[in-house]
């Protein structure tokens, strides 16, 4: 009947005991939530990879063919347990879509406070191996993508994409760090005999944290800071006579995003705000006049969407 169904034996499962949940639902986060949250118990998981029960009577037949008691499930936006033995069928709200480690921790508590199973047996009275410790969700990497518009002083406005790569170093702390690179449209540059435009992309080193808020952390704030290279080509004609300048300057970057959380996937608002210390100014050979003078200051408010990628 099921497609699939790959049996996680948590430690030893003694007769007096055991217990055996079938749970239809292979999101790899809720499984590993639930194995932990169940691990004293000594219970038998089953994960089946095929449709949910339909109902209760659907419920009750996946139980008898894995000789199980319980078997949950996920309809929408709602966990449901079924108790073989006292023929119940019970309904929590829960998230529905990818699980986060925050959201499938909160899911499994529910799972076991559903189950309503008696208190832990005594693992050395029965003589069976102490359980292994629960592990932590290991890190994961976030790939970021934003569109944003910047206003840079003496420049104006305009159009910018970049993106972001960032891992989190442990599972427990919102910090999170990678680097980021952004580029844009040309800006028009007609000043003092020059006619050209002025391009630059920046490459820099990220460091975010983020807090989350709402109903099962579904919204994040993350204040982050950047520092690194920003490079600048200035080209058009002088005077008739092509001319092509480029240089390197730090750029340093605050900024905060706020996004609202889709299981894996993120999407909300950034604003950021630049600062380019010892930004060039170019003058006219010969002269004292200004061609153009690279912008020391730039601020850029836009969206941003973002995946995380758990091992």
């Amino acid at each position: 009947m099921c497609a699939l169904a790959v049996a996680l034996v948590v430690g030893a499962v003694s007769p007096a005991h055991a217990e055996r949940v079938v749970l239809a639902d292979r999101d790899p986060q809720l499984v590993r939530a639930v194995e932990a949250a169940l691990r004293p118990w000594r219970v038998d998981i089953v994960v089946v990879g095929d449709a949910v029960p339909r109902d209760a009577a659907d419920a009750r037949a996946r139980a008898a063919a894995s000789s199980a008691r319980f078997v949950v499930w996920r309809d929408g936006g709602e966990l449901v347990v079924y108790d073989d033995q006292r023929g119940e069928l019970e309904r929590r709200a829960a998230q529905a879509g990818a699980f986060d480690d925050a959201g499938a921790a909160a899911a499994a508590l529910t799972v076991k406070t559903m189950l309503r199973l008696p208190a832990p047996p005594d693992v050395a009275a029965v003589g069976a191996p102490e359980p292994p410790p629960i592990r932590e969700t290991p890190p994961w990497l976030r790939v970021e993508l934003a569109a944003v518009t910047r206003y840079d002083a003496g420049v104006g406005a305009g159009a910018r994409a970049g993106g972001a790569v960032l891992a989190r170093p442990a599972a427990t702390l919102g910090l999170r760090v990678g680097a980021s690179a952004e580029l844009g449209a040309a800006a028009a540059v007609d000043q003092a005999g020059f006619a050209g435009s002025w391009s630059s992309w920046t490459a820099l080193a990220v460091a975010g944290w983020t807090v989350t808020a709402g109903d099962r952390g579904a919204w994040e704030i993350e204040p982050r800071v950047a520092i690194g290279a920003l490079h600048g080509e200035l080209a058009g004609t002088l005077m008739r006579t092509p001319q092509t300048t480029d240089d390197w300057f730090v750029d340093a970057r605050v900024g905060v995003a706020v996004r609202r959380r889709f299981g894996a996937l993120a999407a909300g608002a950034i604003v950021t705000a630049d600062a380019v210390p010892g930004a060039a100014t170019y003058i006219k050979p010969g002269t004292s006049a200004q061609e153009f003078a690279v912008p020391t200051t730039g601020v850029a408010i836009g969206l941003v969407v973002s995946g995380d990628l758990a091992p």
